[in-house]
């Protein structure tokens, strides 16, 4: 987790395993913290599980808080096909170390807070609000590394001649939302403020969570 990776390549850290720990620490949360804070070079972490007995919602954070994702095969049997396939979406790096700036869109508002390493055929969603009359204009400057050179891309476009979206876009921001509060309740503890804002989301965008009433 410590090794620091080598210049414009992605530093991969490959966890297999059922997510449940028979020795040491196990309480969850204190495992996700302790791996999240070893993650110093912010290195991309890929959590794969296989059979119906995996403890998903460690793999997910723990991921999830690491700028990677997890993967759980339905059977044990699936394995090995699945876990090279998934290993296999991360094999073509396009850009690393990346850094967003959404010029006039509310960064609490945007989700995931830290954008993950780009990898050819692998697509990444962002998802944020605007105010409609006040952000009218949408510009995105994109930075990170390419093998040895540096490179910046910039988005615009004018939000008054996008397409209208629908409830389903909203109820996903909010998903998001609710995973990065969930991720700061294991980092910091069930802090009524975070707790609530849970159930807010849950209750408008009807997303079940293990905090609901």
């Amino acid at each position: 987790m410590q090794h620091e990776p080598r210049p414009g390549l992605p530093k991969i850290v490959v966890l297999v395993s059922d997510g449940r720990p028979t020795a040491g620490v196990r309480d969850s949360r204190l495992l996700i913290n302790a791996l999240t804070q070893q993650n110093t070079h912010r290195n991309t972490v890929l959590a794969y599980g296989g059979g119906r007995t995996v403890n998903q919602p460690l793999l997910d954070l723990l991921a999830y808080r690491n700028k990677g994702e997890a993967y759980v095969s339905a059977s044990i049997d699936a394995i090995s096909d699945e876990l090279p396939a998934f290993l296999g979406r991360s094999s073509d790096p396009l850009l690393v170390r990346l850094q967003a700036d959404f010029g006039r869109i509310r960064e609490d508002s945007i989700f995931p807070r830290e954008l993950p390493d780009f990898f050819h055929g692998r697509a990444t969603t962002v998802y944020g609000r605007f105010d409609p009359g006040a952000d009218d204009r949408f510009s995105m400057r994109l930075t990170g590394i390419a093998g040895d050179a540096r490179k910046e891309l910039v988005f615009r476009a004018d939000l008054r001649e996008a397409e209208t979206g629908d409830a389903d876009i909203a109820r996903r921001w909010a998903f998001e939302r609710v995973y990065y509060l969930v991720g700061e309740i294991v980092r910091q503890g069930e802090r009524p403020e975070l707790v609530r804002q849970i159930r807010e989301l849950s209750r408008r965008y009807n997303i079940a969570t293990s905090y609901d009433f």
